[in-house]
């Protein structure tokens, strides 16, 4: 499955494993979002997959524990 033509799906899934707020959903919600930054990459698409990026920080931001998973992509 291509990952970017698929890209709405791969960013509700990783918005449903945080809303589980356990460590195996954020371990998951991670895994989504560096496939999705790789298929963005992939399609030299960086600047929208920053900006949907952020939306998403800025909806978990009381979630440390996920936000930790994601330090690589924070930069």
């Amino acid at each position: 499955m291509d990952i970017y033509n698929q890209r709405e799906h791969y960013w509700q899934q990783a918005q449903e494993q945080a809303d589980r707020t356990c460590a195996s959903g954020y371990d998951a919600a991670s895994r989504y979002l560096y496939q999705l930054f790789e298929a963005y990459q992939f399609k030299a698409d960086e600047a929208v997959f920053e900006q949907r990026f952020k939306r998403f920080v800025v909806a978990n931001n009381s979630r440390k524990a996920l936000l930790n998973r994601l330090k690589s992509l924070l930069l």
